[in-house]
């Protein structure tokens, strides 16, 4: 019995992976330029709609959050495509202009 469900989990897992892994394909960045506002709007766009269907499966409370739309980021273009999306390119410059030798302030 046992062994039912946990092949009939490694199925469904599998289907998801093929669905988040077509979705992810499906994604076009324009490695040229990258946004410089961060809004959920525009960093949701670069997130499989799967995996954001699944985080708030896994908790109501991230339900289209800025923290599910950073996870679902990670997930979907680190992980599986090996591309920094734009919001880490956003992020990761703003932490290199935090630390710029001017002293200016940096905020997001």
């Amino acid at each position: 019995m046992a062994s039912d469900k946990e092949d009939q989990q490694d199925i469904l897992i599998g289907k998801f992976a093929k669905i988040i892994c077509s979705e992810v394909k499906q994604i076009v960045s324009d490695k040229s330029r990258y946004v410089i506002r961060i809004t959920k709007e525009n960093m949701s766009m670069s997130a499989s709609p799967t995996v954001m269907d699944l985080l708030v499966a896994l908790s109501a409370n991230l339900k289209y959050t800025l923290l599910a739309i950073l996870i679902g980021n990670i997930i979907t273009n680190t992980v599986l495509s090996h591309n920094p999306t734009n919001l880490q390119t956003v992020l990761g410059n703003l932490i290199r202009d935090s630390k710029s030798p001017d002293g200016s302030d940096v905020s997001i």
